[in-house]
């Protein structure tokens, strides 16, 4: 709510300032400044983040007000007297609720006539075709989950998708049940750990041993990577390995030179519904994504047996299990980079979601010729 006020005061400087650059002929120039008030269900914190680098003297100056120690409290009509005691320059007589029937109404007329103008849309990547599933599941060696998988593969609610170039991984906050912007995601070095895990070679009696911090997204994974010029697993390339847990779920073993030969084995598994270096890779090589987070963070039924389970309980029963199982070689302490939302500092969890896209190319034209002709 502090961010909203800084943003709110600056806008109410600038308004009057111009006001009184000219107060007899303000309107008469064309510059009409009614500043009308709108209440939202949730403030953007994304444009105060932005106006504070921008604009860094204003915190100098909001520290010279002294707003109390109970702060603000965001209830409708608690913030709009609380806008109005700051001295904020509005039209109070236009004050509107984002909800109102009229502006709803608004939003939905505004949405139908760019749709119809195809100025906006939205694609969501299609299914698996049944090629890929041959490839990726002809080895699954228990009939009830390949038939289940399938199921999925092919329903409305369908976790497997193929790239598309309009599809988006965004920052899912399973809490909030929204996507949050990359303004408002901090970054955090907290400690963890490094999880080393055996996936079997297919047709062989060897394993390779994969490091991860992030052991409970191995039900996403569609490959394993190598650097095509790393010797030690130049023999793999074109193999097939078994995830773990996954009642033998066969992936590609293949080579790109992005990966870091010297972060934990050399080898990347590579679980684009999770990961936003992942979802560009798999992007990039036409790999398939598979999600397996609902958006309440629990694992959903592409886990098997850990569907329902929290991400982080899951974790700990998998790596449980794996140490069961023989699979688990080692964990050691590793230093993270945490991304946390900064509505209450939960962890951030990547998340493949459907997005509306505006085509900008034929908006930003009109815009560009108007500012080139010098027009308002």
């Amino acid at each position: 709510m502090m961010q909203t006020t800084k943003v709110w005061m600056w806008q109410s400087r600038m308004t009057k300032e111009e006001r009184m650059q000219d107060r007899q002929n303000w309107h008469v120039k064309g510059h009409k400044i009614a500043r009308s008030y709108k209440l939202t269900c949730h403030f953007d914190y994304s444009a105060p983040l932005f106006l504070n680098s921008v604009f860094p003297l204003l915190d100098e100056m909001l520290e010279s007000f002294d707003f109390g120690g109970s702060g603000f409290v965001s209830y409708g009509g608690t913030i709009s007297n609380q806008i109005k005691r700051l001295g904020a320059s509005c039209d109070w007589s236009r004050e509107h609720f984002t909800l109102d029937e009229q502006l709803s109404q608004a939003v939905v007329e505004a949405f139908v006539r760019l749709h119809e103008k195809d100025l906006i849309y939205r694609v969501l990547q299609a299914a698996m075709p049944d090629s890929l599933v041959r490839v990726m599941f002809k080895f699954t060696w228990r009939p009830l989950f390949r038939k289940s998988l399938e199921a999925m593969l092919f329903s409305s609610d369908s976790c497997f998708y193929m790239p598309s170039l309009y599809s988006y991984i965004v920052n899912w906050s399973p809490s909030l049940q929204t996507a949050v912007s990359d303004l408002e995601v901090e970054y955090s070095e907290e400690s963890g750990y490094l999880y080393y895990i055996k996936y079997r070679v297919a047709g062989r009696s060897d394993y390779l041993t994969v490091a991860t911090t992030r052991p409970e997204t191995l039900f996403g994974d569609v490959a394993l990577a190598v650097h095509p010029k790393d010797e030690r697993y130049s023999m793999y390339i074109g193999k097939m390995a078994i995830v773990p847990q996954t009642f033998g779920r066969h992936v590609p073993i293949i080579s790109d030179k992005h990966v870091d030969r010297e972060f934990g084995t050399g080898i990347l598994k590579i679980s684009p519904g999770h990961d936003h270096n992942d979802y560009l890779l798999a992007r990039k090589l036409g790999l398939p994504i598979l999600n397996v987070m609902n958006k309440d963070g629990t694992l959903n039924t592409v886990a098997g047996l850990y569907s329902g389970l929290d991400r982080f309980e899951a974790r700990k029963k998998l790596w449980a299990e794996l140490e069961e199982t023989g699979l688990a070689v080692k964990k050691e302490p590793h230093n993270l980079r945490v991304p946390r939302s900064q509505h209450g500092g939960e962890v951030i969890e990547p998340l493949v979601s459907k997005q509306w896209f505006v085509r900008m190319d034929t908006l930003a034209e009109k815009a560009l010729q108007a500012v080139e002709k010098g027009e308002n």
